[in-house]
């Protein structure tokens, strides 16, 4: 294996992006952004791509991404030299090999081979304990060789490192994933493979990239297509099984997909999809009961658009267990409010109302039994912070209750 802290000139291709070659020789831009770029260079009759960044960026952790792309050895495109400048690696340089694009496949058998391929390319580079973090079709390349390799090292990492990826592909990910964006990142787990890995085998198998029931592809419209897509992550929506007209890959996708981070009922309204929750309360034992929570998109409300909306998404009923908030019906002395507020990703917070009537008896012991109860069953902060109302405490007992509910954990 290669040492990523030998000198330069140590690799068959290190290149510096201060010499002269740089400046004169024929570079062809194939990706462009405000932090990094990738160009394609001729050498000996090889063309190759060079990814480099502008400068050593903290956030682009470039040794990380070497390390861990020689642990992935032929999972990944192989990488042949470092970029340099001013003495610093910013960079590195692959083979250009030919992006996939399963347009090109004729037949059924050739697609259903292509899918297993894919998946055994998952299940090798994780077999290594490597999580790709960035797994979609655009980071597939068939290589000269005649294998499938994956490029962009920028998200993978080993299991149990620590590492955070800063950035992600926001189509491709899962909810769990898109809802803590910006707030509460975490180390990427197998599980977020195994959410895009299902996208792609829907990609795959239909050569389309309108993963959904809804929304056009993206080269038909690519800023609805993002939308849409950003929306169904956000919701935790499945792709669109029914266009799978093979039983074996639709149970392959949804197997796949079902594995991946676990889902949860957001609140936080969508730009194109208007979500229904049929939320089951159980109250009192063998007393059940089914509450409706319908969440209109950005769409629907902007336009005035009367229900249902044409992309409404019913989200899988959820488990009926003793978690489930009580309801009036059972308990009159309880008014359940959470169910109908719009959370705030960015501004996490716990909330406990007054009612103005207290049961009798209540004093600060029943307080604190509330608190526990609340602590003891989890408040989800990606899901909903549940107001109770269920006592009238005094002002310093509400002083007391509001610090040990905002001090429950997240998911």
């Amino acid at each position: 294996m290669q040492d990523i802290d030998a000198p330069y000139g140590s690799w068959s291709l290190d290149v510096d992006l201060d010499d002269a070659w740089y400046q004169e020789a024929e570079l062809i831009p194939l990706q462009l952004s405000p932090e990094r770029q990738v160009l394609s260079f001729e050498r000996d009759s090889v063309v190759y791509a060079l990814k480099h960044w502008y400068e050593a960026l903290e956030e682009a952790d470039i040794m990380h991404q070497l390390r861990v792309g020689l642990l992935a050895g032929d999972c990944i495109v192989p990488i042949l030299g470092r970029a340099y400048r001013d003495g610093a690696v910013v960079g590195y340089v692959m083979r250009q090999e030919t992006p996939f694009d399963p347009r090109t496949i004729d037949s059924k058998d050739e697609r259903l081979a292509v899918i297993r391929e894919a998946c055994d390319l998952v299940h090798r580079l994780h077999g290594k304990g490597i999580v790709h973090g960035d797994l979609k079709r655009p980071n597939l390349l068939r290589c000269a060789d005649g294998a499938l390799r994956f490029i962009d090292l920028e998200c993978m990492s080993v299991v149990g490192d620590g590492f955070i990826a800063s950035m992600a592909t926001a189509e491709y990910i899962s909810q769990r994933r898109m809802l803590r964006q910006g707030v509460d990142h975490e180390p990427l787990s197998f599980n977020e493979d195994y959410h895009s890995l299902a996208l792609l085998i829907f990609e795959i198998y239909t050569a389309r990239d309108d993963f959904y029931s809804i929304g056009p592809s993206s080269s038909e419209n690519e800023m609805d297509w993002s939308d849409v897509c950003c929306d169904a992550s956000q919701v935790g929506m499945p792709p669109d099984v029914s266009r799978i007209d093979d039983p074996e890959i639709a149970q392959l996708m949804m197997s796949y997909f079902n594995r991946g981070p676990e889902r949860v009922l957001i609140l936080r309204r969508p730009v194109m999809i208007c979500m229904r929750h049929d939320l089951p309360l159980r109250c009192l034992p063998d007393v059940q009961h089914t509450y409706s929570r319908l969440i209109r998109c950005f769409t629907c409300t902007r336009d005035a658009r009367p229900p249902p909306c044409p992309n409404l998404f019913v989200a899988p009923v959820g488990t009926r267990d003793t978690n489930s908030p009580a309801c009036t019906q059972c308990l009159s002395y309880v008014t359940h409010v959470g169910l109908n507020w719009i959370f705030d990703m960015h501004k996490i917070s716990s909330q406990v109302a007054l009612n103005t009537r207290r049961a009798p008896g209540q004093d600060m012991s029943a307080i604190e039994d509330l608190t526990e109860r609340v602590k003891k069953n989890g408040l989800r902060r990606n899901v909903a912070f549940y107001t109770i109302q269920q006592y009238n405490p005094k002002p310093g007992m509400l002083r007391k209750l509001l610090p040990r509910l905002n001090s429950t954990s997240p998911d």
